[in-house]
């Protein structure tokens, strides 16, 4: 009997339309299971996340390799700061294959979920996670985590506005910028030697001795008795 929400086993899907689509709860142990057991099988090691949606299971339910381990979560759900943290992340995606996209993303995330598996080795499901719900995640991690509910909600990294790109300096521009930083820590350290011979210049003269005053001596004359 077909589980609600799991489609048959055709690969990563790279069909965008089909991406587009948005990914239902996990309601049951059933759905968990399928997703969970499809998601394992794969799990690549080159892999940083991988969403259910994207192995033809619209459930909402990823797989997120954090720098603390590698899990999978089933019914995530994202909460952001409320300061401007944004950061950008050069991603790819296995469901779109040999691109890369610049995209402006939270630096950091609160990932909240209803359930949440350990995986060992990378493919081997160790058991349900001790940490509860929310965990928070910086840097790579909330990219990851960020990049992979978008898929549950439909959303691709191609339908970003493109980050704004840094134009990088030219080998002559950075010959310059060196040559002028040379020039100025040498210019410091000439004015420092000339300020500091200065300064030993007046405090010999400040410490320089005395001629010493000889003392005149006093007579001292005996009365007669």
């Amino acid at each position: 009997m077909p589980i609600a929400g799991v489609g048959e086993d055709v690969g990563i899907i790279t069909d965008l339309d089909e991406l587009r689509k948005i990914a239902d709860i996990v309601e049951n142990d059933e759905q968990k299971d399928a997703t969970v057991e499809r998601l394992l099988s794969y799990v690549t090691p080159r892999a940083l996340g991988l969403s259910a949606p994207q192995v033809n299971i619209f459930l909402r339910a990823f797989y997120l390799r954090l720098t603390r381990g590698h899990y999978i979560f089933i019914n995530p759900r994202l909460s952001f700061p409320e300061k401007e943290d944004w950061m950008t992340s050069t991603e790819g995606c296995l469901s779109i294959p040999g691109q890369f996209v610049a995209i402006e993303r939270h630096h950091s995330v609160a990932l909240h979920f209803d359930q949440c598996f350990s995986i060992k080795n990378g493919t081997e499901l160790k058991g349900e996670c001790p940490k509860a719900s929310p965990w928070s995640l910086f840097g790579q991690d909330a990219f990851v985590a960020q990049h992979e509910y978008d898929h549950l909600e439909g959303v691709l990294m191609l339908d970003y506005p493109a980050a704004p790109a840094k134009e990088a300096p030219n080998k002559d521009s950075q010959r310059a910028e060196a040559a002028k930083a040379r020039r100025g820590r040498t210019k410091g350290l000439f004015h420092r030697s000339q300020r500091s011979m200065r300064l030993e210049r007046q405090t010999k003269l400040k410490t320089k001795t005395k001629p010493a005053v000889k003392s005149k001596k006093v007579r001292v004359r005996k009365r007669k008795k």
